[in-house]
């Protein structure tokens, strides 16, 4: 959290308008995601960013068939060195406002994991 926007917002003279207009806009969002979590199915992938609902394309053999070697590498890559788990496909990550698609998301992961060493 960025502390000057903070201090920008509550020198604000409608600061308390402002407050309260995004907390109903994240209320209606919390409502959403409650409803995204109550449709959610095994058989179709699908995230929840910024209030959004996103669906992915089916896979294809063809994707699922060049994933299959790179994560078994990478899976005993990481049990052998306690580094966590890997996921691949269908596998819903939570975090405070987005749920993200871990497959989808995993690249992105993997290099800002190691930017940030």
């Amino acid at each position: 959290m960025r502390p000057e926007f903070i201090a920008d917002l509550l020198d604000s003279p409608d600061a308390k308008l402002i407050i309260d207009r995004l907390q109903a806009v994240l209320d209606d969002e919390s409502k959403r995601r409650q409803e995204f979590y109550e449709r959610l199915r095994d058989d179709v992938k699908a995230e929840f960013i910024n209030g959004e609902v996103i669906i992915h394309s089916p896979l294809k053999r063809r994707h699922l068939r060049a994933i299959g070697n790179p994560t078994t590498l990478l899976r005993v890559y990481v049990q052998t060195n306690n580094l966590g788990e890997v996921d691949t496909e269908k596998a819903l990550i939570v975090l405070t406002r987005n749920d993200y698609d871990r497959a989808a998301n995993a690249a992105g992961h993997l290099l800002l994991a190691q930017k940030s060493s």
